[in-house]
């Protein structure tokens, strides 16, 4: 039986960019993989470098290509018990960036660019009914909530300088790697790029602002059909309210057990 989940995505273009007519740099999917009899929810988030020309290209091959990865190899992590999962998922995730990365090179190649030019941070999560894995190159962060208990699954990284952060398509992309697993059920959780981390996450003490996104959980999870919030998400993210705090491009993906 597949577990039950509700969720809802969304990217919006941000005011700096759209002043300059610039597309969306961000991209996300989501959704339910049944992986051989076993079902696991799917999120992902890529947010394209302000400075790359084809960030736009970068992002969503990356989310399309780790969704592709999972649809076909995530068997192999399903038939795991727990202990061999948490032994495994590291090697899995490695191996997909690195093919998520020979994507983004085909299409530089198509292009006719440097890879430099589809730069794209990334986060990722596979959950299944008792554990979860979770991939993060980059700024942005995850949030989860285990029994009324919510944190940030990996803070946002920096780069070498101010400002700046890492990105799949650096070469040395595999150093800033990280990979965690969480064990147990996972009741609800949160993807965002960096255009939203001074609304959901508190710097002071590296913990979440839950005002922020408690209200959008219980929204997702009264509603009977989650495809009526897309188009409200989209409203909220582009709004003045939160506009006026942040001027980037905006990705949000929320997800709900309804079970």
């Amino acid at each position: 039986m597949q577990p039950e989940w509700k969720w809802v995505s969304g990217s919006v273009v941000g005011t700096s960019h759209a002043g300059d007519e610039l597309p969306c740099q961000d991209s996300n999917l989501a959704g339910v993989e049944d992986l051989d009899g076993q079902a696991c929810f799917v999120s992902c988030v890529a947010d394209g470098a302000g400075s790359a020309k084809h960030s736009d290209v970068g992002s969503a091959t990356a989310c399309r290509t780790f969704r592709s990865l999972v649809s076909d190899h995530g068997w192999r992590l399903s038939e795991l018990d727990p202990s061999d999962f948490a032994v495994s998922f590291e090697g899995v995730a490695v191996t997909w960036c690195r093919q998520i990365r020979s994507s983004i090179e085909c299409e530089a190649e198509r292009l006719n660019v440097p890879v430099r030019q589809l730069a794209c941070t990334f986060l990722a999560a596979i959950v299944f009914d008792n554990i979860a894995g979770f991939i993060q190159i980059g700024d942005g962060a995850i949030v989860v909530q285990k029994k009324d208990i919510s944190g940030v699954v990996v803070w946002p990284q920096s780069g070498e300088y101010a400002n700046t952060t890492n990105f799949l398509t650096d070469e040395d992309f595999q150093l800033n790697l990280e990979c965690h697993i969480v064990p147990g059920k996972i009741d609800q959780l949160a993807l965002f790029s960096d255009g939203l981390e001074r609304l959901i996450l508190k710097f002071v003490d590296k913990t979440v602002h839950a005002p922020f996104l408690m209200p959008l959980f219980a929204k997702l999870r009264e509603v009977k059909n989650s495809s009526d919030l897309v188009g409200p998400l989209g409203n909220f993210l582009g709004s003045s309210e939160v506009n006026s705090r942040t001027d980037d491009d905006k990705t949000l993906s929320l997800a709900v057990r309804v079970n």
